[in-house]
């Protein structure tokens, strides 16, 4: 692209089960430690069991931990593009019994699917295998890997010899991942679940038996509609990072209308006339305390007199139609960006009184919420703010047509 150029990627966030998105200011150990786990099967002959875990390569390298459940999400850390990969080990013990050694356990691993369809969880690389032989359990995208596992299969517990033998003490599995082409700051997820059973009772029965068999998702559910969220405008109002049509790489800078709550961390940018002025930006849609985030559904970027429009769903700008491959959507006609809007997926009657709705591609009336037609710059364009003059306010869609 033309013009001074700045550019920051950010590329990837994976967070714990529960943990509420990515793992901002927390540790993985921190974030599975606090975690409750849940209890075994309930089958005549069930056995707790022991897990732990030891993060060997990659982010956070030599954290350890355990759970106090059979459930554990897949410690993986914050993948960047210096530290794209990464191996854990997890153990699974068979604890002694009270005045006795440790019952031989038939051992069952299952997997969830992750907890929404993103491009993160078909870029990212994962290889399931018995630590001690290398044999591959299961191998592919980390959604291809939970599918093949959350059904549950049998592990041997001793993969030195032939047949699926019982775990005598322990069993360590090797949990192998690595990130490439690919560009975003999504979240995703892999939680890893255990049964035991002792094997003098185990009858081959898989305790996983009777879930879904629907395979995990490839898309993102669409968006119903697109509901206001709220606008930056980039004034030199004294923010840091903001200045006039000027933002910088970070944040997060929260919206200064519509909801506060909301806002974004910049992850790269476009520039002109010497870096002074901001023409096209990428970000991730954040929340103030660290809950997860809504969807983005749409985006308008304003520069000039004018607005293009991005849409697509996801929870950064590499998910929107128009956007370049790394996430930047600009204003139009090259000019300087004066304020973005963003607008996030909901349900029908969440959106019934916004006039801005997915089903609805005509921009005539004030749905830009920018307030700069017979409002003064009072917020939402509601009221006497609905009719647009076209002429001193126009906007673009995605493909730089006029609507």
């Amino acid at each position: 692209m033309s013009g001074d150029v700045s550019r920051r990627r950010v590329l990837a966030a994976l967070a714990a089960a529960g943990a509420g998105g990515a793992l901002t200011g927390n540790t993985t150990a921190a974030a599975l430690t606090d975690r409750e786990g849940t209890g075994g099967v309930l089958t005549a002959g069930a056995l707790d069991i022991d897990i732990a875990y030891e993060i060997l390569t990659g982010p956070e390298a030599g954290t350890t931990g355990t759970t106090n459940g059979v459930r554990l999400p897949l410690p993986l850390g914050t993948l960047t593009d210096t530290v794209s990969s990464g191996a854990t080990r997890i153990t699974v013990g068979v604890p002694d019994q009270p005045d006795a050694v440790a019952n031989p356990a038939a051992v069952w691993l299952a997997t969830d699917c992750p907890p929404e369809a993103t491009t993160l969880a078909e870029a990212l690389s994962v290889t399931v295998s018995y630590a001690e032989t290398g044999e591959v359990v299961a191998s592919g995208s980390l959604r291809e890997v939970a599918d093949d596992l959350r059904g549950g299969v049998r592990l041997d517990g001793e993969p030195t010899s032939a047949g699926d033998d019982c775990v005598a003490d322990a069993l360590d599995l090797l949990f192998e991942y690595e990130l490439t082409d690919y560009v975003g700051t999504e979240s995703t997820d892999l939680v890893v679940e255990f049964a035991a059973r002792q094997c003098r009772y185990d009858d081959g029965t898989n305790p996983f038996a009777g879930r879904s068999a629907e395979p995990c998702a490839t898309t993102p559910e669409p968006c119903v509609c697109c509901r206001y969220l709220g606008k930056l405008n980039l004034e030199d109002d004294g923010r840091a990072g903001i200045g006039e049509s000027f933002i910088a790489p970070g944040g997060p800078y929260y919206f200064d209308e519509g909801d506060s709550r909301y806002g974004i961390v910049v992850t790269d940018t476009t520039t002109k006339d010497n870096g002074t002025e901001t023409t096209g930006v990428a970000f991730r849609l954040v929340e103030r305390n660290g809950a997860p985030t809504e969807r983005l559904c749409r985006v308008e970027v304003k520069g000039g007199r004018n607005t293009l429009r991005y849409e697509g769903t996801g929870s950064d700008t590499t998910a929107l139609d128009g956007a370049d491959g790394d996430g930047i959507i600009v204003a139009p006609d090259g000019k300087a960006i004066s304020n973005i809007q963003v607008y996030v997926c909901d349900d029908a009657s969440a959106c019934a009184d916004d006039v801005s709705s997915s089903d609805t591609n005509d921009t005539s009336g004030d749905d830009d919420h920018d307030g700069d037609n017979n409002n003064n710059g009072r917020g939402p364009g509601r009221g006497g703010g609905r009719g647009r003059d076209k002429k001193n306010d126009d906007t673009k869609d995605k493909r730089g047509g006029w609507k």
